[in-house]
């Protein structure tokens, strides 16, 4: 006769198998082979990692030609965007640009680091803030030695009780 596993023994075993799967699964970001084949070669000739993101959110990686400060990211209908020096980033020594389809200007860092300084999102006022609150955490010294202080009041207790065993005080 075969033996009934309890509910708690079959979710236990059912969690099992997931932990095994998402420790066999994570796997590290790395660029679509097609890049990384052709990649390097192109780089030479204007070509650069075009990462387009559509607008229901997929992202894509292309290796396409740079021309007259634009890319061309349409298959059928073209669609050019900007891709001035201001906009390219690095992807291990390769150009790359980040264009959203609804947008002509790609992603540039510094018209983003314009941005958050005009708005006040920086991540360095972050660091300025923690490093003032660690700051007040951080107990200063006193000016006053306790040690120093201890030593003189036993100094003169003991000179108290010198002089009261030779009598010259009486208590």
């Amino acid at each position: 006769m075969e033996e009934e596993m309890t509910l708690r023994e079959k979710m236990d075993q059912i969690f099992k198998k997931l932990e095994e799967q998402d420790s066999n699964t994570k796997k590290k970001f790395s660029m679509p082979w097609s890049v990384k084949i052709f990649g390097k070669a192109k780089v030479k000739k204007n070509y650069a990692i075009v990462q387009t993101i559509s607008t229901n959110g997929n992202v894509k990686f292309k290796m396409i030609q740079i021309e007259g400060d634009v890319v061309d990211i349409g298959k059928k209908i073209p669609q050019y965007h900007e891709a001035t020096a201001e906009h390219v980033l690095r992807y291990k020594k390769l150009p790359l640009i980040i264009v959203p389809e609804w947008n002509m200007v790609p992603f540039s860092p510094a018209s983003n680091y314009r941005k958050a300084v005009k708005e006040g999102e920086l991540s360095t006022a972050q660091k300025t803030i923690i490093s003032k609150i660690e700051a007040n955490e951080i107990k200063k010294k006193s000016p006053v030695n306790w040690a120093v202080i201890l030593a003189i009041l036993a100094l003169g207790a003991g000179a108290i009780f010198v002089l009261d065993y030779m009598g010259l005080i009486n208590f």
